[in-house]
């Protein structure tokens, strides 16, 4: 028996089919990565969204070692809500403004890793946060 696999799309995504999601207002370090889907609590550094490493604000070689040693917990509680609001502020200023054009960064985030959809083509929420593709074609690769 012959099983058809649906071709990728190739035209352009449109409002009201988003390619990224949100980022969610808050989260727990017990939360689940859409990305590895392991617990924050359980992923190296590089693993992170931006805005987890962001409001967290600890080195990789510290949190990598507390991770190893199963000992996130001894310094931060996995179980408390930390609020992005900030943060989501933060990304929607940029509207309307640009990154230096002679600074190699990626202009849907500015280096930033977080990218800001001020029309909401990208998410379908105007003026949402979103974890930039720069950073997951880095980490995980085209597949991701």
């Amino acid at each position: 028996m012959l099983t058809l696999t649906p071709a990728r799309p190739t035209s352009p995504v449109r409002a009201e089919s988003p390619m990224e999601t949100p980022l969610p207002s808050s989260f727990s370090l017990s939360d689940v990565s859409p990305y590895t889907g392991a617990p924050y609590v359980e992923s190296q550094c590089w693993q992170l969204p931006p805005h987890v490493v962001a409001i967290l604000g600890v080195n990789a070689n510290t949190w990598d070692g507390l991770v190893r040693t199963r000992s996130v917990a001894s310094v931060f509680d996995v179980t408390a809500v930390y609020d992005l609001s900030a943060l989501l502020h933060e990304v929607a200023s940029r509207t309307g403004a640009e990154p230096a054009r002679d600074l190699p960064v990626c202009p849907e985030c500015w280096g930033t890793l977080i990218g800001h959809d001020s029309d909401g083509s990208v998410t379908g929420v105007v003026d949402a946060a979103f974890v930039c593709t720069c950073w997951r074609l880095d980490r995980f690769g085209a597949a991701a």
